[in-house]
C-alpha cells in the first residue's frame, strides 16, 4: 500500500519540466547546380505559462498530499477490518469453551442413558434423545472451530502470511468516550476521510488556476539558420500560439468542478457527523443488550440443579436436554451481542487507529 503511494506521488511530478526543444534540419539539392544547395537548421523552444509559473508543480504537492491522505484512509479500512477480525476470533474462542462444555454435558449424559438402557431403566426414546443433543453438539462445535480457523486465515493474509496466535476467550475492555459533542470536535480534526475531501477541493482550485494559464499564449522562441554557398543567414525565431477555441469552456468546467468539490467537502462533514452519532447511539445499545444478557447469564446457570433433578427423576431426559440447550443458547446470544457491541465501538473508534 506505501508503494502505491509512493509510485502516485511520482506520476504526480511527471511531466511538470517544459516539452521538450525541438530541432528541425533540412538539406535542399538546388537546380540548377548553380544556384547551390542550400541547409536549414532551426532549434526551438516552447514555453507554457503554467509550467513557467511553477502552478504544476504546486499542484502536483497538493496531489502528494491527497495520496497520504488516501494511504491513511486505507490503512485505517485495513486496521478495522483486522481488529474486527480479532473480535471474531475472540468470540469464536469463547464460543468454543461454551460448546465444548456443552457437548461434554451431552456426552456425559448420553453414557448415563445408555447404563440407563442396559439396566431396563430407561427407554429407547430417551437414548435416541441424547444421541441426537450428542450429534448436535458436535455439529455446533465443529462448525465454530472452522468459522474460527477462517478467521484466522484472513488474520494472517493482513499480516503477510505471517501466522498470528490469539487464543483468548476475553473481549478487550474498551473506552467509551462520555460526551458525545466534544469527542467528535477532536474526531473531526483526526479524520483522514474528511482531510481528503478537503484535500481534493483544494486540488480543484489548483486545476483552475492551472486551466487559466493554459488559455494564455504559448510563445516558442529558438535560433534559426539558413546556409547558401557563401551565404549564411542566422537568427532567431518567436512563433506564439493563442487558444481562442482550443481552451474554450476549460476554465467554466474547472471552476464547476471546484465548486462540486467544495459542496462534496461539507457532504462529507456532514454524513461523517452522522455516521459517528449513529454509531456512539447503536454501541450504547448493544452494550445495554449485552450487559441485560450478562446479568441473565450470571443468574440463570440452573446446570447443577437440572443434573440432580435428572438423575433423582424429578424431570425427563427431554425436559433436561430442552433446559440444557436454552441455557447454552442464552450463553451463546450474550456472546453474539457482546461481539456486536465491540464491533460497533470498533467502527467508532477507527479514527483514533
Amino acid at each position: 500500500m506505501r508503494k502505491a503511494t509512493e509510485a502516485t506521488k511520482i506520476g504526480n511530478h511527471t511531466g511538470l519540466a517544459l516539452e521538450d526543444p525541438e530541432v528541425d534540419f533540412a538539406y535542399l539539392w538546388g537546380s540548377p547546380r548553380s544556384v547551390g544547395n542550400r541547409k536549414n537548421i532551426e532549434v526551438s523552444q516552447s514555453f507554457d505559462m503554467a509550467t513557467l509559473t511553477g502552478a504544476k508543480r504546486r499542484m502536483a504537492k497538493e496531489q502528494d498530499a491527497m495520496a497520504d491522505y488516501q494511504y491513511k484512509v486505507d490503512r485505517q479500512e485495513i486496521l478495522l477490518y483486522a481488529r474486527q477480525l480479532c473480535i471474531d476470533i475472540i468470540y469464536y474462542n469463547a464460543m468454543h469453551n461454551n460448546l465444548a462444555t456443552r457437548l461434554e454435558y451431552a456426552e456425559q449424559n448420553a453414557k448415563l442413558q445408555k447404563q440407563r438402557l442396559d439396566k431396563g431403566e430407561g427407554t429407547q426414546v430417551e437414548y435416541n434423545t441424547t444421541m441426537m443433543e450428542l450429534a448436535a453438539a458436535k455439529v455446533a462445535l465443529k462448525n465454530n472451530d472452522t468459522d474460527r480457523d477462517a478467521a484466522l486465515i484472513s488474520l494472517q493474509s493482513l499480516n503477510g502470511g505471517n501466522a498470528i496466535s490469539l487464543t483468548t476467550a476475553t473481549f478487550p475492555a474498551v473506552s467509551i468516550p462520555s460526551d458525545f459533542k466534544s469527542w467528535y470536535a477532536e474526531a473531526e480534526t483526526k479524520s483522514p476521510a474528511l482531510a481528503y475531501a478537503r484535500q481534493e477541493a483544494e486540488v480543484a482550485n489548483r486545476q483552475v488556476a492551472i486551466t487559466r494559464a493554459d488559455g494564455m499564449p504559448k510563445l516558442t522562441a529558438g535560433f534559426t539558420g539558413e546556409y547558401i554557398n557563401d551565404e549564411n543567414l542566422s537568427g532567431f525565431s518567436v512563433r506564439m500560439t493563442i487558444p481562442l477555441w482550443s481552451n474554450k469552456n476549460k476554465v467554466k468546467q474547472a471552476k464547476a468542478e471546484a465548486v462540486a468539490a467544495k459542496a462534496k467537502v461539507a457532504d462529507a462533514k456532514l454524513q461523517f457527523y452522522y455516521n459517528l452519532q449513529s454509531l456512539y447511539q447503536r454501541q450504547a445499545g448493544l452494550h445495554e443488550v449485552a450487559e441485560a444478557y450478562n446479568q441473565t447469564v450470571n443468574t440463570s446457570n440452573n446446570m447443577p440443579l437440572l443434573k440432580k433433578a435428572l438423575n433423582e427423576g424429578a424431570i425427563s431426559v427431554t425436559a433436561y436436554i430442552t433446559d440444557l440447550r436454552t441455557y447454552y443458547e442464552l450463553k451463546a446470544q450474550h456472546l453474539d451481542a457482546t461481539r456486536s457491541w465491540h464491533k460497533a465501538v470498533a467502527e467508532l473508534l477507527a479514527i483514533t487507529m
